[in-house]
């Protein structure tokens, strides 16, 4: 005859270990869940295909596990809602794992939906751990399978908790400071009786009786409250961190192409990640619209006369004010919204994206202060218009003052709010000026509503932070502009917008070190002696101002996202090859390679206030990996264009314990790069790391790390690139450093386009046909 009691009893007193194998088993199993139901397979967007599903690439270790045929009818959670969870937190570890990527996720909204699904997951957890709590616990299993009748053995249990003795017991334990697992059991006892078979209000009856009985029961475990207990979860969300580790290496994979007449092979960085996001991949939602800096058509343009007239009215030639005084529209940009965020600011009744830059009284008034500007998300205006952060970029938010225009007279407008904006009407189309330039390379205008006017700048490059960068750049685009006009006839904006963004992240990592490899060779074999590069700034200004203009005068899209894509993917990288032009590089092929070298540029901080004086700035960079360790540190040089806001290092770190990972390698061997700057002044740190992909056969790569503040608040980003030397080069390098000068930088520059243009033409026609699905090169 079956003792029920004594059965009862002894589960009872049987608890599972908290953080033990069953608590792994219950959050392994949906994490497997979330892994398992990744949708969709890597394709090429361009010349059609299907390759290897997401799932293998990015979990190519999972397998179906034990419980996992469960996991939907238990929650209640339909698989199209795990996918989609899958989706977003895969999105997550790809924000807070990739280099290039991460600036064009939208993580604002990846973060809202992780958050929404781990707390409609959370609201049945408790169901789940009881479901594997009876499978998987053995004491429980056994127990259960031991008895004839399940609800005689409930009913038992309930008995047993609610006899005096019980309560008694516990009541002591409590009061000697004893029952130190109180949490655990009770959260148990409440699923053991609810798998038993007992419901919900059954349950929180006896947890209302054993508390009517003077037991101390905490509010999280008190009737009503417990199902939201998780103390069974290591983390009580599922997110990235369940994932990085065996999706990371196909994360940052790179995909390589030889193609005919290059050195070593054409490779796109994080090119599984960049595909899952593209187009209608599963992870497109979360990736951005074409990066444009624009106003809604009801904002208000103040015209020189002091009349206002809206955005969408504003005809090329009108005169309006500017910051130094009037000037004429040269051109109209206009784009779709697209999903782009707009905000409002002290409730004025007109919305602009949340990259525009919004000028800041202190810098317009004083020109040597920071920050000269402000956007709602800084961080994507950095991204979008590198050259703007040398001149100090912060958060558009209360307390700081704009440049405000009142009775013909420039005054500071303090920010009190701001808040989202949806439009007003139907038409969803967005609007930017381009105004005469003045002699310092600024096109600004004011705009507002009823109850007042701010200054804003175009959305175009700032050329003077670095007028030879600026001439590099714009005649490469000139170079190129006539195949890349031939391509887009067949594209909408947003397609070529795709393309060429995958087209010269493709030559990114290849263009640049063969043209300062050939550079190198033809100064030393004394082919050629390049001569200063001649810089006329009026001559540039006009030529930025053009490039976005059509002859008829109105605004052409296509080049206008040309150049920008350009200046995005080859400006800093151009801008950093002139200051360091002593570097040496090593191709693919070339070389046995046995040391990482890693170039410092700067630090571009937003929103806080950094070091007043130069070389007051610490860097202490660590490369690791499971087996290894090197730490290297270095000072600022300078304080860049604005002290505090654009930290000056461009010097290199050498680490010769750097190995490249092998086949037989597990998949969590990867070089990761910490990195650490503080002020000597300040007690302040900022933290921030960056990890190198499984291979690196281009033998480089440019980054951006975000760097954080010890509150875990982004606080700016830190510019850097990898390369991978031997040992001679870098004496090569040294003695090249020594000699370097001045002239030698606008001589390298004068240089530079015809070199690039060199390796990039040649390729030009294959590359162009991967990712344009075209063999037309004119």
């Amino acid at each position: 005859m079956t003792n029920y009691y004594q059965v009862a009893q002894n589960l009872a007193a049987s608890l599972p270990p908290l953080g033990g194998d069953l608590c792994k088993t219950a959050r392994k199993v949906v994490v497997n869940r979330i892994k398992g139901l990744v949708p969709g397979r890597y394709e090429s967007l361009y010349l059609g295909g299907d390759g290897d599903p997401f799932l293998q690439i990015f979990f190519p270790n999972y397998k179906w596990i034990e419980y996992e045929d469960a996991v939907t009818n238990i929650t209640g959670l339909a698989s199209q809602w795990w996918t989609d969870f899958a989706v977003s937190t895969l999105c997550q570890c790809m924000y807070h794992q990739t280099r290039d990527l991460r600036k064009l996720l939208l993580i604002d909204a990846i973060n809202r939906d992780v958050e929404s699904r781990n707390s409609t997951f959370q609201d049945v957890a408790y169901q789940w751990y009881g479901h594997v709590l009876s499978l998987a616990y053995p004491p429980y299993r056994d127990a259960v399978n031991a008895v004839p009748d399940k609800a005689t053995l409930a009913l038992t249990y309930v008995n047993h908790l609610d006899s005096d003795a019980w309560v008694t017991a516990k009541m002591l334990q409590y009061s000697e400071r004893q029952w130190l697992d109180q949490y655990w059991e009770l959260f148990n006892h409440w699923t053991v009786m609810l798998s038993l078979g007992r419901n919900l209000d059954q349950v929180n009856a006896t947890i209302r009786s054993l508390k009517a009985k003077g037991l101390n029961i905490p509010g999280e475990l008190d009737a009503d409250n417990w199902t939201s207990y998780l103390g069974w979860m290591s983390n009580p969300n599922l997110n990235w961190e369940d994932l990085k580790q065996e999706a990371t290496p196909g994360i940052l994979k790179e995909v390589c192409t030889t193609y005919i007449g290059s050195v070593s092979p054409i490779c796109t960085s994080e090119a599984y990640s960049q595909n899952f996001t593209i187009n209608s991949q599963p992870g497109h939602k979360y990736r951005t619209a074409p990066g444009s800096s624009c106003f809604s058509a009801n904002t208000l343009v103040l015209l020189a006369d002091g009349t206002s007239k809206p955005i969408a009215e504003v005809a090329i030639g009108d005169s309006v004010q500017g910051s130094q005084g009037t000037a004429k529209v040269q051109t109209i940009a206009q784009v779709s919204q697209h999903g782009r965020r707009l905000v409002s600011i002290n409730g004025y009744d007109f919305g602009g994206t949340s990259s525009h830059p919004w000028l800041t009284y202190s810098g317009w008034k004083t020109p040597q202060e920071a920050p000269h500007f402000a956007a709602a998300t800084p961080w994507n205006l950095i991204h979008n218009l590198p050259f703007f952060a040398p001149w100090g970029v912060t958060t558009l938010s209360p307390n700081l003052r704009l440049v405000g225009f009142q009775q013909g007279q420039i005054t500071a407008v303090p920010v009190e709010r701001v808040e989202p904006w949806t439009p007003k009407s139907s038409s969803d189309a967005l609007y930017d000026l381009v105004v005469e330039m003045d002699e310092h390379g600024r096109s600004e205008y004011f705009v507002g509503a009823g109850n007042g006017f701010v200054l804003v700048a175009s959305e175009i490059p700032r050329a003077d932070t670095d007028l030879a960068t600026a001439q590099v750049i714009l005649s490469l685009f000139e170079k190129i502009w006539p195949y890349v006009h031939g391509w887009s006839h067949s594209l909408s904006l947003e397609a070529l917008e795709n393309s060429l963004s995958a087209m010269f992240r493709a030559f990114s990592g290849f263009w640049l070190p063969q043209v300062m490899i050939n550079y190198h060779q033809t100064k030393e074999t004394g082919e050629t002696t390049p001569s200063p590069l001649r810089i006329d700034p009026a001559a540039t200004l006009r030529t930025i101002a053009q490039s976005f203009v059509k002859p008829d005068g109105s605004y052409d899209a296509v080049r206008g996202v040309s150049l920008a894509l350009l200046m995005r993917f080859f400006g800093q990288a151009v801008y950093n090859a002139l200051n360091l032009g002593w570097r040496r590089f090593a191709l693919a092929s070339d070389h046995d390679v046995n040391l990482l070298a890693v170039s410092i540029f700067h630090l571009e901080l937003c929103g806080l206030e950094g070091p007043s004086q130069k070389s007051d700035m610490v860097l202490e960079a660590t490369l690791q990996s499971p087996n290894h360790q090197e730490s290297h540190s270095l000072h600022s040089i300078e304080s860049g264009y604005r002290p505090g806001f654009f930290i000056g290092f461009n010097q290199v770190l050498y680490f010769s314990s750097w190995s490249a990972p092998t086949t037989k390698e597990e998949p969590s061997f990867l070089w990761e790069l910490i990195l650490k700057v503080s002020s000597a002044s300040k007690t302040s740190v900022l933290a921030g790391k960056v990890i190198l992909p499984p291979t690196m056969q281009t033998r480089y790569l440019l980054a951006h790390v975000p760097m954080y503040d010890p509150q875990n608040r982004w606080a700016g980003e830190l510019g850097l690139d990898f390369r991978l030397l031997t040992l001679e080069q870098r004496q090569t390098e040294n003695d090249a450093k020594r000699q370097w000068s001045a002239q030698d930088r606008t001589c390298f520059a004068n240089a530079f386009v015809p070199l690039a243009w060199q390796v990039i033409l040649p390729l030009l026609p294959q590359v162009a046909e991967q990712f344009f699905k075209t063999k037309q090169t004119t």
